[in-house]
Parts: structure tokens; sequence; C-alpha cells
């Protein structure tokens, strides 16, 4: 049973299109912060981390805290979620360059370590 409420609750989450956002973004370009996140996606960090919370809790995302930043990646999953996020990275039109490259990812980590953008890094 644990299995089927894992899959349940992992496809409940992918229903759910800032959730594709962000997995595609995550697939794309690996490890991405909050900031990252909140600029590249244009959704207030109140509501990034409501996604982000849910995506955890579905075991799909995982992350790591790198002085007072919390870097978010991928956790590996079975193959169907992974054919999920590739189908959602082409219906949403996202290459390795799109929407954000790895220079302009640097750029927006190197602003929100000066502005502290880490209120709601939980």
């Amino acid at each position: 049973m644990k299995k089927i409420r894992k899959l349940i609750d992992q496809l409940s989450v992918l229903s759910d299109e800032m959730n594709l956002q962000i997995l595609s973004l995550l697939k794309l370009h690996g490890n991405l912060y909050v900031c990252n996140l909140e600029e590249v996606l244009g959704c207030p960090q109140s509501s990034l981390s409501r996604h982000l919370s849910s995506l955890r809790k579905a075991d799909l995302i995982d992350s790591t805290k790198e002085g007072k930043f919390r870097l978010y990646h991928l956790i590996q999953t079975d193959h169907y979620i992974g054919m999920i996020i590739e189908e959602a990275i082409k219906a949403l039109g996202y290459d390795e360059k799109t929407p954000v490259s790895k220079e302009k990812i640097e750029k927006i980590y190197t602003n929100c370590k000066r502005r502290n953008c880490d209120q709601n890094d939980r």
C-alpha cells in the first residue's frame, strides 16, 4: 500500500503546472537555489515555497543547505516519473538554453546573496 500511496502523491503533484516547471528547470539545469527559481519563474517566494514543499513531500526533490541558502535538486525517481518530466520539458518548450542560462543563474545567485533572499528557504 505504501508504494501505491507514493505513486498517487507523485501523480497528484505532477498535475500542477508550476510543479512541472520547477521539475523541468531542475532536470535541465541541475541544482538551483530558491532565488534562481523565484526569478526565473516570476513566482512569489511564499507560493514557490509551497510548491517546493509539496515536491519534497512527494519525494521528487530534495535540498541541501549551503550557508544560508538551500540548493534544490531532483531525486532519482522511477522511470515513469522521468518520462513525465521529459514530456513536460517538451510541452513547455524548454531546452538547455531555456528559460535561463547557467550564467544568468550564477548572476541571480550572486544578487540573491547580496539581498539575503533566503527568508523562506525551509
